[in-house]
């Protein structure tokens, strides 16, 4: 097996786990989501905010991995998003 396809292979394992970290904080927004826009009264940008840091937690499996040579490097690698909180 050639050093190109376990790297390969790391930067889908190390995405794997950006799906996991990313899960509960869905769940979480999804029901923050869900508590505020049954207010009638809640502010719009709260939504937009959640709707958003969502857009941004599905996006991250999109994070460009092809400039990682080594596994040091990919470990290195953590989106912003997956260490914020919720908003």
């Amino acid at each position: 097996m050639s050093l190109e396809v376990k790297i390969e292979k790391a930067k889908e394992l190390h995405i794997n786990k950006w799906r996991s970290a990313r899960k509960p904080m869905l769940e979480q927004l999804d029901a923050l989501y869900f508590i505020i826009s049954v207010d009638d009264n809640a502010p719009g940008v709260i939504l937009e905010a959640i709707a958003r840091h969502k857009q941004n937690l599905r996006d991250v499996t999109k994070y460009d991995l092809s400039h990682i040579q080594s596994v040091e490097e990919l470990e290195k690698v953590w989106p912003e998003c997956l260490s914020n909180g919720l908003l």
